[in-house]
């Protein structure tokens, strides 16, 4: 779900201009990125099993990693901030729509 988000955002922002498009690729991509990292870290590790510790570093870890990134992308001026920014709110939305509809269909 989040790749097609990646994808469309893309393509909606080449409307505007290739360096639109490739900052939102480039911030979709750290969404994507940081989204993954926290999947996989949490696979297997019941979340109801007491052991909280884990799911608040995994967290951590994510919004240090995604800070990060974004940190050096704004700072390479290959993109501009806003286009960053919507590209990493498209997965964000991506990954609150996928949720919201697994937890619909259980």
């Amino acid at each position: 779900m989040q790749a097609a988000a990646l994808v469309l955002a893309t393509i909606g922002g080449l409307a505007f201009s290739p360096q639109t498009a490739l900052g939102i690729l480039i911030g979709a991509a750290i969404g994507l990125l940081a989204n993954a990292y926290l999947a996989f870290a949490l696979i297997g590790k019941p979340m109801l099993t007491g052991k909280f510790g884990d799911v608040r570093v995994g967290w951590l870890i994510k919004v240090v990693l995604t800070l990060s990134l974004l940190w050096i992308a704004m700072q390479s001026k290959i993109a501009s901030p806003p286009s960053l920014i919507a590209g990493l709110f498209s997965t964000i939305f991506a990954q609150w729509l996928a949720v919201s509809f697994w937890l619909g269909r259980r």
